[in-house]
């Protein structure tokens, strides 16, 4: 099964953080964008029993164009993209059905750097605040070993990757999980 998906959006008076000048003073706060236009496209794919029949695969990206297209407060950041919106993200999840019973997954997903500011001038982008690109892998394995009873193991951020969307985002993680329903 395959989607291609055209979308647009239009937002009028966004609420986000400028900075204006009051009284001879520079100050941030909450104001609002006159007008901000997000246009994009994704495909997705998804295949059960790909080549093999214990193989489901799964894949999609996206473009976006998320533009400032006016801004009564600031008109200086008119045409800046606007801020934490990222404008290509994909990624993946490939899973195999060693048996009936028990199941191995990778995942990885992949997003161009964001901005955080509406002027599009952010400094570093891999720090506390900032708006990183990245690239991530996860690998998880399930076993049922019986009506009801299963249990899974999974490493996430497997390759321990350094990344931000304002904070920080947890490196490797290991996890167990056991489930038994009656």
């Amino acid at each position: 099964r395959a989607t291609l998906s055209f979308f647009e959006d239009d937002v009028r008076e966004a609420i986000f953080r400028q900075r204006g000048i009051v009284d001879g003073a520079t100050i941030t706060s909450f104001q609002n964008l006159t007008h901000v236009r997000t246009r994009g496209v994704e495909l997705a794919f998804e295949e059960k029993g790909l080549g093999l029949e214990d193989l489901d695969f799964r894949i999609h990206g996206s473009y976006m164009d998320a533009e400032i297209e006016k801004n009564v407060g600031d008109p200086t950041v008119e045409g800046n993209q606007f801020p934490r919106v990222p404008d290509f993200r994909a990624g993946f999840l490939a899973t195999s059905h060693i048996t009936d019973a028990w199941d191995f997954a990778v995942a990885g997903r992949h997003q161009r750097r964001r901005f955080n500011d509406l002027d599009n001038h952010d400094k570093n982008a891999r720090t506390f605040g900032g708006m990183s690109k990245f690239l991530i892998f996860d690998l998880k394995t399930s076993w049922e070993f019986g009506p009801g009873k299963s249990i899974s193991f999974g490493i996430d951020n497997l390759l321990d990757e350094d990344y931000f969307a304002h904070h920080p985002f947890p490196q490797r993680t290991f996890f167990l999980e056991g489930e038994w329903r009656f």
